[in-house]
């Protein structure tokens, strides 16, 4: 990876750890960042203005191909190179138990869509450009991964997936760093005690306002 000056694209980047991490790469890093995510945000905004030579905003659905092959193609041909991915866009929802009527298979599969299936999108789309920079993919995972909270079923398993997509890349890339990393958030204990309580729509928007959609 690129000592200086790097060239990462960042999803999920409108708000919450996305946003914190395309403003620390801009200004601790130096980094030329290209984001991708479905809206810009008035904080992404103000960030673009004030890095108009070093941030490439993107506004694209992750789920699609062509929004990973967009990216990919803003990092070549604005900034020349691409060091690293950092795939932070993801969603919370549905949530419920397994066998309850929220918890259905098309939602399971609309779970993985996002948090699974849209990053081999930007992988497959960026590996040519990351081989030549021995470039890094950090996954944004979750202690849901090993933690099973019930009612979060389909969170869980595509944690677990991510976590498990990224040991393959690593082992099939040797020359690219791959690292699922869980940042952590404060969960309210009655989060963990009360499965009805994990359907609350408050609690459901207060988790992806943080930063995992």
């Amino acid at each position: 990876m690129a000592t200086t000056s790097p060239v990462i694209i960042v999803t999920g980047a409108s708000r919450g750890i996305g946003l914190a991490v395309v403003g620390a790469l801009l200004k601790s890093y130096k980094a030329r960042v290209v984001t991708l995510s479905r809206t810009r945000s008035p904080e992404l905004s103000a960030l673009v203005s004030e890095h108009q030579d070093s941030l490439a905003p993107l506004e694209g659905d992750v789920t699609k191909e062509q929004s990973a092959l967009s990216a990919v193609d803003i990092a070549k041909s604005k900034f020349g190179r691409l060091d690293g991915l950092i795939l932070n866009a993801g969603t919370l929802e549905p949530l419920g138990r397994i066998d309850s009527p929220e918890s259905s298979v098309e939602g399971w599969k609309s779970m993985f869509d996002i948090n699974l299936f849209s990053l081999l999108h930007l992988i497959k789309a960026g590996l040519p450009l990351l081989r030549e920079s021995h470039g890094r993919v950090i996954f944004v995972s979750s202690g849901a991964a090993t933690g099973g909270i019930a009612g979060w079923g389909p969170y869980n398993a595509s944690k677990a997936a991510m976590n498990s997509l990224a040991r393959t890349l690593a082992n099939e890339e040797k020359d690219i760093v791959s690292l699922p990393s869980a940042p952590g958030w404060s969960i309210p204990r009655k989060f963990t005690n009360d499965a009805d309580a994990i359907g609350n729509q408050s609690e459901r928007q207060r988790f992806n306002e943080s930063g995992r959609t």
